[in-house]
This record gives C-alpha cells, sequence and structure tokens, in this order.
C-alpha cells in the first residue's frame, strides 16, 4: 500500500471530498462533515514522497519546468482522484479531489476532434433547403 493511501482513507473517515497537502502545514480536508485534521504538519520530503507515488516521470518533469500538472491518480483502494501538484521556489502542494475520471485538455490537443468536415458545392443547395422546410420553434400553435 502506498504511503499517499493512508491519507486518502481520512477523507472517506471524515466523509470528505478531497484533501489538500501542503509543505510544511497540517493536511486540511476539502468539505468534510466533522472535525478537522489534528496532526503535525508535512514537511517537504513528505510531499516530495507523496508526489512521487501520485505522479508519473513525465508528470513529475512537467512539475518542475512548469510548476504545476494537473493529472488522474487511481488508488486501489480508494478509487480514483483528481490531482493539482504545484511547485514554487519554497513550497510543494498536492490537492487531491475524489472522482478523477476525466482527462484534462492540454494546449487543445482533443479539439480537432470537435471540429465540421467541409460540404461539397454539390450538396449545399440541399442543406439549405432541408433547414429551410424543417418546422421552426418560433412558430405558434393553434388555441382552441
Amino acid at each position: 500500500m502506498a504511503a499517499i493511501d493512508s491519507l486518502l482513507t481520512l477523507i472517506d473517515a471524515q466523509q470528505a471530498s478531497g484533501i489538500v497537502l501542503r509543505a510544511r502545514e497540517t493536511p486540511v480536508l476539502i468539505g468534510g462533515k466533522g472535525r478537522g485534521l489534528t496532526m503535525p504538519a508535512l514537511d517537504l520530503l513528505t510531499i516530495e514522497t507523496f508526489v512521487e507515488e501520485v505522479l508519473t516521470v513525465a508528470e513529475r518533469e512537467t512539475l518542475l519546468a512548469s510548476g504545476g500538472c494537473d493529472t488522474t491518480y487511481r488508488s486501489e483502494r480508494q478509487g480514483s482522484f483528481t490531482v493539482e501538484a504545484r511547485r514554487s521556489a519554497d513550497n510543494l502542494s498536492l490537492k487531491l479531489r475524489r472522482g478523477g475520471g476525466t482527462q484534462f485538455l492540454k494546449n487543445r490537443e482533443c479539439l480537432p476532434l470537435l471540429g465540421f468536415g467541409s460540404v461539397p458545392c454539390e450538396h449545399v443547395g440541399v442543406l439549405i433547403r432541408t433547414a429551410q422546410s424543417l418546422p421552426r420553434a418560433c412558430r405558434a400553435l393553434p388555441v382552441a
């Protein structure tokens, strides 16, 4: 079992939706019902250990280069979490939220799938006539 999983069990125990981990601060639950966490602040080495468990090598390189990385982490026992990792000169933080099943778009990589293809000239007239013959939403219905 990964070390991060022990903290992720607190999310269920406190009925929270996530947890925020920052170097030199006590972990904070997101949307928890019940008492806050009464544990010591996490040192930078501990946060770095969690980062190594949650992020891949490529994601850690992105974090070092840009100061941020968003991804999904799958725990065997606790399920999926969206992860926001942030690094500044003197701080490192992780935010894990339950329910990470979606992928983030980076540099519009998936947007071309949403584009429209071109229509050959010989079909344009058919499309215009079809659009004109369809019932319009603004037409009023007879009232009795």
